[in-house]
């Protein structure tokens, strides 16, 4: 019985690990196509300082577009971000988002990017990794490597 508590306990490690893993691949896809679409005037308006993932206006594409459901910032998302996290029932904390699929299919409402997703983490909000995540898109750094 142990032995089996303990192999449930690495899958489900390994399965945080794979996550996390492919949340960050997506990540830096996405964010590679987005600062090679945004106009200057759009890379100026994002502020890591005022990075909030819970304000529309507030978030990356909130920043870059005026508001993330606006019709640019979904143009940007389906331009950029092969996958999505789905929104389910409106859900409001984007952590709890499952990866789902592609951005082309349904309402804007339905999905968050990658990005969207990863901003909102707390690990993210905690260390660098948002930071260093305005400074690529803009273009203040040439790559993307994110803290543990």
């Amino acid at each position: 019985m142990e032995l089996i508590k303990k192999l449930k306990e690495k899958l489900a490690l390994r399965a945080i690990v794979t996550r996390k893993a492919t949340m960050r691949r997506l990540v830096i896809k996405e964010a590679t196509k987005l600062r090679d679409m945004i106009t200057p005037n759009e890379a100026d308006r994002l502020k890591f300082g005022w990075l909030d993932s819970r304000q529309a206006t507030k978030c990356i594409y909130g920043q870059l577009t005026g508001g993330c459901f606006s019709v640019r910032a979904t143009d940007l998302i389906k331009a950029c971000a092969s996958r999505v996290y789905k929104n389910d029932s409106g859900n409001k904390d984007l952590r709890d988002s499952k990866l789902n699929g592609s951005p082309i299919k349904g309402d804007r409402r339905d999905f968050w990017s990658p990005i969207e997703v990863f901003i909102s983490q707390n690990v993210n909000k905690y260390s660098d990794n948002n930071e260093r995540l305005v400074q690529f898109i803009k273009k203040e750094i040439d790559e993307l490597i994110f803290e543990n």
